[in-house]
């Protein structure tokens, strides 16, 4: 992924304190047609050596596989990398869970989860 894909995504510069930190730090896969984006995978956080998948399809290419592709790919790098691969979503993104559990993710109780954002 460079800059120009990266910028696409959108908030990771917030996610990751800024983009040139992302790409410094991480990697992300895109599923390309010319240039549109049909999918794209990539961490949207990084701790312990664990990257939280994020992965996103555009919705006229949706349930045709590319976004197995993307996170296929990237999780497949993770792994060579020595990186922990973590997928979580919410319990009502039935297509999240079900792509989750079909690359191979293992369902685990509900925890719960606070979000707090800090401001400069």
């Amino acid at each position: 992924m460079d800059r120009r894909l990266a910028e696409k995504v959108g908030g990771l510069d917030v996610l990751w304190g800024s983009l040139d930190n992302f790409l410094a730090r991480a990697f992300g896969f895109w599923v390309m047609k010319g240039d549109e984006t049909i999918s794209h995978c990539c961490p949207v956080y990084l701790g312990d050596r664990r990257f939280e998948t994020g992965v996103a399809t555009n919705e006229k290419y949706r349930r045709q596989g590319f976004a197995t592709l993307a996170a296929c790919a990237f999780i497949a790098c993770c792994l060579d990398e020595g990186l922990m691969p973590e997928w979580s979503c919410y319990y009502v993104n039935e297509a999240s869970k079900s792509l989750a559990l079909k690359l191979g993710f293992v369902a685990k109780p509900d925890v719960e989860v606070h979000y707090v954002r800090m401001q400069k």
